[in-house]
């Protein structure tokens, strides 16, 4: 190899498995020519014994720690070590790096701050200064996440997927787009997302709420139907009494006016017992629905309220209201959280297709 190439770089990426893999490429002229495809540690070792004149302990000699290292690599097969010394030019004048778009462990598992701390970190790059390598022979760029395990399965597999994606950019020849904004990419996005699937869900909240008012008031209706029906009765009964009474001659006896308490109370029951059931029929149609729209989605709904009757000391009727059911308020619905998640779908389809349109080159 070392008639061909004027220098040698190694990429490395985690495979799912958890073990390092290497894809070697060799520099020419201005560019670079990838030499194998991405290969575990046995297969790369042969790969190099096979295609130079290093005996196999000069190959082991070159892992250290499990790391296949370049420099190393060129000065063993005989070609000029390749310099790697850091030189400082404005950030106006070099584009920001692979490894920079990256977002740092820290930055993925902190959510919104998170993704601040991103934005800050992108905006200062540019705004500032930035350490690229310089070398007098061209070279490969490494562009790899972190191999170290995280702990977080669901993180892993997200490191393994942006290792995947960057390398496959870099076997595309790609690079990424100096001039490409995340923060307007993410927010267009976003704003794209809500556009797309939040009147569908906003429509379903107003159907379902709709219903429950309908059914709300139909509930009330006819349980005024049927109090006044039992206030009719009960007036029937009473007046009965009266004149029974009156014909025996006990009108002025203390055992009419226990009689008369006795239909009165047997009464209030009936309209307690009434009042009841149309309440509790009120609030489980009422919970029923905040579980599904949530408390936001019954935000203004007033819900009605009924007149209830007892029976007062003189056995006449006493009106009186009550409220069938109050919103229990800070209740996230099920239609809200699917929403949710298929907003959130529907946005990262679209971060990655407008990541693709505009990010790289």
């Amino acid at each position: 190899m070392a008639k061909n190439y004027s220098g040698y770089s190694v990429s490395t990426r985690t495979t799912p498995q958890g073990k390092t893999a290497y894809l070697l490429r060799g520099a020419k002229g201005t560019g670079s020519i990838k030499l194998t495809d991405w290969m575990e540690e046995k297969e790369l070792r042969g790969f190099i014994t096979k295609n130079t004149n290093l005996t196999t302990s000069e190959v082991d000699a070159l892992f250290k720690q499990g790391n296949i290292r370049a420099q190393e690599l060129d000065k063993a097969i005989g070609v000029s070590a390749i310099p790697t010394t850091p030189t400082t030019t404005p950030a106006q004048a070099t584009p920001i790096t692979t490894e920079q778009y990256q977002m740092t462990q820290e930055e993925m598992m902190g959510g919104a701050a998170g993704q601040a701390a991103y934005t800050a970190r992108i905006a200062a790059l540019r705004a500032g200064t930035v350490t690229t390598p310089t070398a007098t022979t061209p070279t490969a760029t490494t562009t790899t996440v972190s191999a170290t395990d995280t702990g977080d399965p669901t993180l892993n597999a997200i490191l393994a997927s942006v290792n995947k994606l960057l390398s496959d950019a870099e076997a595309q020849g790609k690079k990424i787009n100096p001039n490409a904004d995340l923060e307007t990419l993410a927010k267009a996005a976003l704003d794209e997302a809500i556009a797309t699937v939040d009147p569908y869900y906003a429509s379903q909240v107003k159907s379902i709420r709709a219903d429950l008012e309908q059914g709300i008031t139909s509930l009330a209706k006819e349980y005024e139907l049927a109090k006044e029906e039992k206030a009719a009765q009960y007036r029937q009964s009473l007046g009965i009494q009266q004149e029974t009474e009156a014909g025996k001659g006990t009108i002025f006896s203390g055992g009419r006016i226990q009689r008369e308490r006795e239909l009165g109370a047997s009464a209030a029951r009936s309209f307690e017992s009434l009042a009841t059931q149309t309440a509790e029929a009120a609030r489980a149609a009422g919970q029923t629905t905040e579980k599904t729209i949530g408390s936001l989605g019954l935000t203004g709904y007033q819900m009605p309220t009924i007149g209830q009757y007892g029976v007062g000391p003189t056995s006449q009727l006493a009106p009186t209201t009550r409220t069938l059911w109050t919103p229990e308020g800070g209740i996230i619905g099920s239609l809200e959280r699917e929403r949710d998640v298929i907003r959130e779908q529907t946005r990262r389809e679209l971060l990655a297709k407008k990541q693709e349109e505009s990010l790289w080159l």
